[in-house]
């Protein structure tokens, strides 16, 4: 993977949300972002990740990486789905790094159409 041309230190959406929920954003080229999440995405949070992530929306292309999630609701399925097709209908890149809990999820809600995911962090050209 490319050196990160910037690098934010990993914070907390929200210090009560401390043990749920942990986001990291790295730019990558000129063009790639890459916010990594970490721990888990339920109700008690998804507001805040969801504004926390709205930040970077109109990125060119933005990477969600999910890998280190460990536990994901359905309204974190919700967010991922609805932020695939905002980024489709205005022409961007937009990607989900998964694993095999979001992975199910994404399967089982039906979520999963529209959304390009990999099992790697390595952004493809």
């Amino acid at each position: 993977m490319a050196e990160p041309t910037s690098t934010a230190n990993p914070r907390f959406v929200d210090a009560q949300q401390a043990m749920a929920v942990c986001v990291a954003v790295r730019r990558l080229r000129g063009d790639l972002v890459v916010v990594t999440v970490r721990g888990e995405i339920d109700l008690s949070n998804i507001s805040l990740l969801e504004k926390d992530l709205a930040r970077y929306e109109q990125e060119p292309w933005l990477v969600i990486d999910m890998s280190s999630v460990q536990f994901c609701a359905v309204v974190g399925a919700r967010l991922l789905h609805t932020m695939a097709i905002r980024s489709s209908v205005a022409g961007q890149r937009f990607e989900v790094v998964d694993n095999p809990a979001i992975a199910r999820v994404l399967a089982a809600t039906g979520l999963a159409d529209g959304i390009t995911r990999r099992s790697s962090r390595e952004p493809q050209s």
